[in-house]
């Protein structure tokens, strides 16, 4: 069996190590603390951050859902900067990848708990507890977005 993912990035490790030097290490820097030398692995995580418990049940929904994203974005970026072509199938990959890139860092939890209340923070993760609402939402979502794209292209000039 394999071991639970305790420390859960809100910035992709692929992604980050992108930004690594020859050896491997990327220059960090956090607001009020000094710049450092540090690996992709070390940084921009938190232990369980995305894990969720109810009546003493851990759920890893959402972490896992965002391991098949960073999956699909792992292998649509590469082709992207060599000049390559994308399907539409992983233009939505990517969008979806991008879009939860935003979400999913600490300062856009804390902007929802200001901005939304404690209340929709509440219903969030009620939603993500229930494995077949935060797929039907999930699924919903991606229609949505689909179909803004979808009419992007047939009228530039739409919202």
């Amino acid at each position: 069996m394999a071991s639970e993912n305790r420390r859960q990035h809100y910035v992709p490790q692929f992604y980050l190590e992108n930004f690594a030097d020859q050896s491997g290490y990327l220059w960090v820097y956090e607001v009020g603390r000094s710049s450092r030398r540090s690996r992709a692995v070390e940084v921009a995580h938190q232990r369980d951050y995305y894990a969720l418990e109810a009546e003493g049940i851990r759920n890893n929904l959402v972490d896992e859902y965002l391991q098949r994203s960073e999956s699909a974005a792992g292998v649509v970026l590469p082709r992207l900067a060599a000049g390559d072509d994308i399907d539409e199938n992983q233009w939505s990959e990517l969008c979806t990848f991008l879009g939860l890139l935003f979400a999913r860092v600490p300062a856009a939890r804390e902007y929802a708990d200001r901005a939304y209340g404690e209340a929709s923070t509440n219903k969030f993760l009620t939603v993500i507890n229930d494995t077949e609402e935060f797929s039907q939402l999930f699924e919903q979502s991606k229609h949505r977005i689909l179909g803004f794209n979808d009419r992007r292209r047939i009228s530039p000039e739409a919202p």
